[in-house]
């Protein structure tokens, strides 16, 4: 009896280990160079006819793996490209890094539903979806709802639409969503760092997120200038300098310039300062301290 007690107890166990570990729902493209393309493939292997191919860090959603001899081979759908539809090796593959986006949910028409995050709750994977906002547009609050991740399929922001006779363009709820955390974000940020460098902070990053050059240049220091960098560090010989003057015929002029070489390739960067400013993370809903 002690033995069928303990085995019931380890299966007990692993099963909630199991359960902790909530599949992903986005997942996007990677393991290859910048310029190259991933091929979807008909079949499972390589020697399958190429159905069409995307890029470095596209979304899709992935919908069974499987395993080809010493190989994993994925079926999955290019979000924005429905009709991208295939096989690709499972190495070209990961999980999105913020499991944020639009779903369908099963049982229910397309309504904009988008994702915050997902977890396990009193033992079952759920995820929290956005299923509408406030009435004040002004001061945006959202209204949620936990659902069960197997109930869920990622989407877009133009095949989530409401199915409706009528019914045209793409979801926007991300706006709202980004906005509201944003400034959450912001007000959390502002009790730790209330100074004048916290305010510069948040200035160059909405100006960043806005891609306005404008903006950029006027915080660029008038006597150091602003110094540029590709790689984890600065030095003169791997980075870019800009004076007020000189940013905005740059970003501009979209002349490409030199960036040092990659760490772990060794490959020379080169690209014009408007791709770089593009490129910028400016996400200031996920950051933790300035």
């Amino acid at each position: 009896m002690w033995h069928l007690k303990k085995f019931i107890l380890f299966v007990f166990i692993l099963s909630l280990t199991a359960l902790a570990e909530v599949q992903p729902l986005f997942y996007e493209t990677y393991n290859f160079e910048e310029d190259d393309t991933l091929n979807i493939r008909e079949a499972p292997n390589y020697h399958s006819q190429k159905i069409g191919e995307i890029s470095l860090g596209h979304g899709v959603k992935l919908f069974e793996c499987l395993e080809i001899k010493t190989s994993k081979w994925c079926k999955v759908e290019a979000l924005n490209f429905p009709e991208l539809k295939g096989w690709v090796n499972a190495k070209y593959l990961k999980p999105s890094t913020y499991q944020e986006g639009y779903v369908l949910i099963e049982g229910q028409k397309s309504n904009c539903h988008y994702v915050l995050k997902c977890e396990e709750r009193n033992h079952k994977n759920q995820c929290l979806v956005v299923t509408g906002f406030g009435e004040n547009m002004e001061k945006i609050s959202l209204e949620t709802i936990w659902f069960e991740r197997e109930k869920l399929r990622s989407s877009t922001r133009f095949s989530a639409m409401p199915d409706e006779v009528g019914a045209d363009g793409y979801c926007t709820s991300d706006r709202y969503v980004t906005d509201y955390f944003i400034e959450k974000k912001i007000k959390e940020l502002s009790v730790q760092f209330s100074n004048a460098s916290f305010s510069t902070v948040l200035k160059t990053m909405k100006a960043i997120r806005l891609r306005d050059e404008d903006a950029i240049q006027k915080l660029i220091h008038p006597k150091n200038g602003l110094r540029l960098s590709a790689l984890s560090y600065f030095d003169k010989k791997s980075s870019q300098h800009f004076t007020q003057k000189t940013f905005l015929s740059s970003y501009k002029g979209r002349n490409k310039l030199f960036w040092g070489k990659s760490e772990a390739k060794g490959e020379m960067i080169q690209k014009d300062l408007y791709t770089y400013i593009n490129h910028l993370p400016s996400d200031i809903a996920h950051i933790s301290k300035t």
